[in-house]
């Protein structure tokens, strides 16, 4: 016996004795609800009754309604051999565009002819029809009517001659990520729209267009997930964290996958994974449409978004899953090495071996094979050189030099021609420069307008491949020193630095950029000799001052005798700073002092820890 289900419709061969179709509904989601199931589905799936060499007879069951059991028997007793028909009349504009913009077709007379070459206007001409009106209209008249709706969508123009056709920004953008035009139109829309293109409100967009029903059996699970795990947690009318729609569950789905949190449904898997899929396709769409538009903010936001999309991971994820990204690397190890302060592939491509040994206490063959990983990464760095009127098409705010260098120590990987950098110039708001696949060091010169010369400048050299090894860099045209951002996961917790008045201190920046007619000589070597040093702070607010006791009014003795304990005086911290005090109770382990990577992102992280230890 076999109990057939939509699948077993879908070309999967399981032939029984007996057939029982349980159901001639299936569940649409949304606010179709169930429908009924084509007759082509029934069929199929009554075409699995009998063994071939093994029966002579089979047997069908068809379980459904009351009022479609007179439907079924007919279908039995007479079964309907309507013709195919052909659905590509609603769609004939998607398919048109996608052949200009191939070169497949390049004038109207030939758009035509790949019209009359259809199943469309075969089926519109067959002899089937003759005795009925016709179904479809002339195709010519279908398809001078596509053209037409193109080219008002701006998806395709017409040439100067009016009888040549070629393919603009936006058709290729539709072609190339396989979109419906409504898609599209709603990306377009967004991007223009949104002053501020944010995370949050490009999630809803690419929720809102790969959609899957919410299941009333779901919401409990879903619910549970939104309250503890997202990084942007949904609220619903009444403010409560409660799914309520397809649109918050499609939502959750998405961030669960990239947040690394499986829902353990098989079936909720399945839909993240075909949420996932369009949701990089339309992210993609928004940032090349972005780019377009010369957009720079919603071109980095689109950015990171679409490749957190594709590698399934934050861009500012923790350590403890930013570093699994190498595939040696085990989620105990990532752990580990993001405690004792190694949080992002570049901090880790900088250790030795030795240190990653030390950190992990594994082997030496496991710290080696880490750190050969790591060292293969492809790695640049950002170094700018401002130009006031030596660069030819330089204005009065003359031009920036952006040198993207090869950072020290990498090994050549023959493996790894798939990686490369992605760079975004922006000031106020504007894509000044947005170069793609960056694989060999180079330079590229950027003309600073003169609209607002006090806007920073931002550089971002974002890499395709992996999360944690970007570059951000932040200039002002009037400050002579480089601000350096960088995103990382913090290892202390942000109670100390409330409770110390402390900031993490970063180490000073690598990239510098010169200004020689603004700066001497002096002051250059003042400042590349602060900034050789990371700068640590007084470690003289962690120490304690013992109040004495009563009982210890009389002399102290000079020579105590070995192996006498005394009670831990009382802790005053000076300055009413709050720190941990030690637990005199407990003996002192033999904890090897941590001592961090010179490159760690905050001098404080490393003197925290030294203390407690």
């Amino acid at each position: 016996m076999n109990s057939s289900t939509s699948s077993l419709a879908v070309g999967v061969n399981l032939p029984a004795h007996l057939v029982i179709i349980k159901s001639t509904q299936i569940y649409n989601g949304g606010s179709d609800g169930f429908l009924e199931q084509s007759q082509a589905s029934i069929v199929q799936m009554l075409g699995r009754a009998g063994r071939p060499g093994f029966d002579t007879s089979a047997t069908a069951v068809i379980m459904t309604s009351s009022h479609k059991q007179a439907h079924y028997e007919n279908l039995l007793l007479s079964p309907d051999t309507s013709p195919l028909e052909s659905f590509l009349e609603p769609s004939l504009a998607d398919f048109l565009n996608s052949e200009v913009v191939l070169e497949t077709v390049s004038d109207v007379s030939e758009a035509i002819d790949w019209t009359m070459q259809s199943f469309m206007h075969v089926r519109s001409q067959s002899s089937l029809r003759s005795k009925m009106p016709p179904l479809y209209p002339c195709s010519k008249t279908l398809c001078l009517q596509a053209l037409e709706s193109l080219v008002a969508s701006a998806r395709i123009e017409y040439g100067n001659d009016l009888f040549s056709v070629s393919g603009t920004d936006a058709g290729r953008i539709q072609s190339q990520q396989c979109l419906k035009y409504a898609t599209l139109r709603a990306v377009m829309q967004f991007v223009e729209g949104n002053e501020s293109v944010s995370t949050p409100l490009l999630l809803n967009l690419l929720a809102s267009e790969a959609r899957v029903p919410l299941r009333r059996g779901e919401k409990a699970t879903l619910t549970s997930i939104n309250k503890t795990h997202l990084r942007f947690r949904l609220e619903g009318p009444n403010g409560k964290a409660s799914i309520q729609d397809d649109l918050m569950k499609t939502n959750l789905l998405l961030q669960a996958s990239l947040g690394r949190v499986t829902p353990r449904d098989e079936v909720l898997d399945m839909e993240a994974e075909s949420c996932l899929e369009t949701a990089k396709r339309v992210a993609r769409a928004a940032l090349d449409y972005a780019i377009i538009r010369r957009l720079g903010s919603a071109s980095v936001v689109c950015y990171l978004l679409w490749r957190s999309l594709r590698l399934r991971l934050w861009e500012d994820a923790p350590g403890s899953l930013g570093l699994q990204q190498i595939d040696v690397i085990t989620e105990q190890d990532a752990k580990r090495l993001d405690i004792c302060g190694v949080h992002t592939l570049r901090q880790l491509r900088r250790a030795p071996w030795h240190v990653i040994q030390k950190y992990l206490r594994c082997t030496q063959e496991h710290a080696e094979a880490i750190h050969r990983a790591a060292s293969t990464l492809l790695a640049f760095q950002l170094r700018l050189v401002h130009h006031q009127t030596a660069v030819v098409g330089a204005g009065a705010s003359g031009s920036v030099e952006v040198i993207v260098d090869q950072e020290t120590g990498a090994v050549h990987d023959l493996t790894g021609r798939g990686c490369a950098y992605d760079l975004f110039v922006v000031r106020s708001g504007v894509l000044l420069l947005a170069e793609t696949g960056i694989r060999t060091p180079g330079s590229f010169v950027v003309h600073l307008p003169q609209d607002d010369e006090a806007a920073p400048l931002s550089v971002h050299l974002l890499h395709s491949k992996f999360v944690g090894m970007d570059n951000t860099t932040e200039w002002h045209q009037f400050e002579p020193v480089v601000k350096k951002r960088a995103t990382y996961q913090s290892t202390i917790p942000e109670t100390f630095f409330r409770a110390s008045g402390a900031q993490p201190v970063t180490h000073a920046p690598t990239a510098r950029i010169s200004h020689r007619m603004h700066r001497s000589p002096t002051s250059e070597s003042k400042a590349d000799a602060g900034d050789a040093a990371p700068i640590l702070l007084n470690l003289k607010r962690f120490q304690y001052v013992a109040e004495p006791a009563e009982s210890s009014k009389r002399a102290p003795t000079t020579q105590p005798s070995k192996g006498t304990q005394h009670a831990a005086p009382p802790l005053i911290p000076r300055h009413e700073v709050h720190v941990i005090p030690p637990d005199a109770r407990r003996k002192r382990r033999r904890y090897a002092a941590f001592n961090a990577l010179e490159d760690s992102e905050s001098a404080l992280e490393r003197e925290f820890m030294n203390f407690i230890y």
